[in-house]
């Protein structure tokens, strides 16, 4: 127990590359978090991938244990399967964006592994964005649940443009452009799937009165 105890205050606590340090950092300087990283400067900083999934792990208890997908409090098959599967539905749209980030920004010279840390940065930032700030909105302001929604979207699509900026190199309008789209892209992409599921579900399981 004092060993796990140690370990967990490290990982947390630790200056260099604890949990709390990652998070400052990525908070505005995620792409040269992410650039540091796959240069080989990977004792500074907590791993990506587990920093991802401790934080959509704790998103999910949420996301579960309040029903918060549910629009305005009104449960469908689609919100409670998003509620309960929410880690792998974020798991799912990482590889995605760091694909859409290595056909927007192949001429840097970077790799898809590469792209993928980016991912994984700033998607588990934006869970700890989403458990400290949307999470309380949509749970004391249900009434607010779309006009949160969105712009939350909107931060996070500004953020990944900012952070393809400083993992580029190229603080240029093009280089935010296209770092915004991306997620969008994505976005529209989980969108249509979710709509087919529930086109799917309602055709071969569930025929509404």
């Amino acid at each position: 127990m004092r060993h796990i105890l140690h370990d967990l205050q490290h990982a947390f606590l630790h200056a260099d590359k604890g949990i709390l340090y990652l998070i400052k950092e990525m908070a505005y300087r995620p792409g040269y978090v992410a650039l540091e990283f796959v240069q080989g400067q990977r004792k500074k900083y907590f791993n990506p991938f587990s920093f991802l999934v401790i934080v959509v792990a704790i998103s999910t208890v949420f996301m579960s244990g309040f029903d918060l997908m549910s629009v305005q409090g009104r449960p469908n098959v689609i919100s409670k399967f998003m509620s309960k599967y929410f880690n792998l539905v974020i798991f799912f749209t990482v590889p995605l964006i760091a694909f859409f980030t290595w056909i927007f920004f192949r001429k840097t010279g970077k790799n898809y592994s590469e792209f993928l840390v980016l991912a994984a940065f700033t998607s588990g930032e934006r869970s700890v964005f989403m458990n400290i700030f949307i999470l309380p909105l949509w749970i004391f302001f249900k009434q607010w649940y779309t006009l949160v929604l969105y712009t939350y979207m909107l931060l996070y699509f500004t953020y990944f443009g900012w952070a393809c900026m400083q993992f580029s190199v190229k603080k240029t309008a093009w280089s935010f452009i296209k770092g915004f789209l991306i997620p969008l892209i994505v976005q529209i992409i989980i969108t249509i799937m979710v709509i087919a599921a529930i086109k799917i579900y309602y055709t071969f399981y569930h025929h509404p009165k």
